[in-house]
């Protein structure tokens, strides 16, 4: 098991792997071109100190009916987060404030609305509406985090609200990233195990996905590292296995990534993940090591 302080191969990361690398959200709301453009913002913004960030979209006080306790109007929210459609999301969302605005202390009211805001701007089929309700999620998780600073949940949906933001508005992106990574740690530190291991699966991405300094952040020895600890807490989790196989090739250890994907691929079913399914993401992931 890597620790942080050995990460002294992320200087000499291979650079056949480096644009590949960097662009895995294939399945995201930005794709391929929005991680590049958040690569070139992050390069830009170093250099030229970047832009400050637009500010977060706090909870906004919801009419509801007042027979309607803030309970039922949770429970309302989770039956329509669980639809999994946009439409749902945003009933969800609207439950969530108008419970936040029936009991200002429920903390699952803040951290339910920032998933649902999360699941909004990841599915968004504009920039400028992913980013509306990227900042919504961190106005709802920041809310969660006044209430009570150790909500794992509300830490970890601040983080994911924040990379987000960071995609659609590179010329942020150094500071939004920088509280990202300090968000996500808060969140493995509180419940490592929330969310199937999410908070060490988020931190192995970014410091995967990113390239390595001075230009930026990214280390992927360390990747490895916080994704091998997702593997062990929740080994069932397909998605841990195959970003960590990424992080290796990274790494180029590449039969440690081979024996993941091919273990995917025949040793647990397909799903659907970020925009196509796990299985297709594997098979590209093999095709990548083919071309080698």
């Amino acid at each position: 098991m890597r620790g942080e302080a050995l990460s002294s191969r992320s200087s000499s990361w291979p650079r056949r792997w480096a644009l590949r690398g960097t662009a895995t959200m294939r399945g995201g709301p930005a794709g391929r071109g929005g991680m590049l453009l958040l690569l070139l913002g992050l390069t830009l913004a170093l250099l030229g100190g970047g832009c400050h960030p637009k500010a977060p979209i706090m909870p906004r006080f919801a009419e509801h009916d007042p027979a309607e306790g803030w309970e039922a109007l949770l429970r309302r929210g989770d039956a329509a987060l669980e639809s999994n459609t946009p439409e749902g999301w945003e009933a969800a969302l609207s439950a969530y404030e108008a419970a936040l605005s029936a009991n200002p202390a429920s903390v699952e009211a803040c951290w339910k609305g920032a998933k649902a805001a999360f699941l909004l701007a990841f599915s968004g089929d504009s920039s400028e509406r992913r980013l509306h309700f990227a900042r919504r999620g961190q106005g709802f998780a920041l809310r969660g985090i006044e209430q009570d600073p150790d909500c794992a949940p509300c830490h970890y949906y601040l983080a994911l609200n924040l990379g987000l933001h960071a995609r659609e508005a590179p010329l942020e992106a150094p500071t939004l990233v920088k509280s990202l990574i300090a968000e996500a740690k808060k969140a493995a530190a509180l419940d490592p195990a929330f969310d199937h291991a999410g908070p060490y699966r988020l931190l192995g991405r970014v410091y995967t996905q990113l390239p390595p300094p001075p230009a930026s952040f990214g280390d992927p020895d360390l990747a490895v590292t916080y994704l091998e600890r997702a593997v062990e807490l929740a080994p069932d989790y397909p998605p841990n296995r195959l970003h960590l196989a990424e992080a290796q090739m990274a790494l180029e250890e590449t039969e440690s990534a081979r024996t993941l994907l091919f273990a995917l691929l025949t040793g647990t079913e397909d799903m659907p993940y970020e925009g196509s399914t796990l299985h297709q993401k594997a098979r590209e992931l093999l095709e990548r090591l083919d071309e080698e």
